[in-house]
This record gives structure tokens, C-alpha cells and sequence, in this order.
């Protein structure tokens, strides 16, 4: 991976996890949502100059492809395949996920 722009679906799945020291809380307050250093720095900046308060909080970030797995699997039951496929990303192809083989 090289640069903060970066395609990611099913045809082009991520190939290499960023480094764990990459990682930081979102914000101060929300340390089970990480997200790369510069992008977490970015959103504190917005966010402050933006003035929000508490009013915008991230929700998601990096998650591990087990999660994403869990994620996948629980929208097949819930929603169907036809969902699923459309706004799920499969497991190995999300931007949220830590693109290491388990």
C-alpha cells in the first residue's frame, strides 16, 4: 500500500495490513475506533474546525477480518445475499479491515 488514496472492492483487494503503530483512536474518547495516524489527525482537525462538540463521533474504523467475516455472515442471515452483496464488503475487500490471512 502506498499513499492514503486507495481502491478497494472485490477486484482489488487490499494486500498488506498497515503497521500496528499506524493505528491510533479516532478520537481521544472513542479508543475502540482506530483509524491511520493521518486520517485520525485529519477528522480531529475537522472536527474541531467544525466546532462539533460531541455531536459527530466516529463509529467505525479498522476492524479485524474476523469481524468483517462476523459482519458478512450476520447480513446474509438478516438481510439476504442480494443486500449483503451490494453493501456489505466481502471479507478481504473492505477498507475497514486488517488484510492479514487468519
Amino acid at each position: 500500500m502506498s499513499g492514503f488514496l486507495v481502491l478497494v472492492n472485490r477486484e482489488h483487494p487490499l494486500s498488506a495490513p498497515p503497521p500496528a503503530s499506524a493505528l491510533v483512536p479516532a478520537l481521544p474518547d472513542r479508543p475502540d475506533v482506530l483509524l491511520l495516524r493521518p486520517a485520525a489527525d485529519a477528522l480531529r482537525r475537522l472536527l474541531q474546525a467544525l466546532d462539533t462538540g460531541t455531536r459527530i463521533v466516529p463509529v467505525s474504523g479498522w476492524r479485524s477480518r474476523a469481524e468483517q467475516e462476523s459482519l458478512w455472515a450476520s447480513s446474509l442471515r438478516e438481510n439476504g445475499p442480494a443486500f449483503t452483496q451490494t453493501y456489505v464488503a466481502r471479507p478481504g475487500c473492505s477498507e475497514h479491515e486488517d488484510w492479514t490471512r487468519h
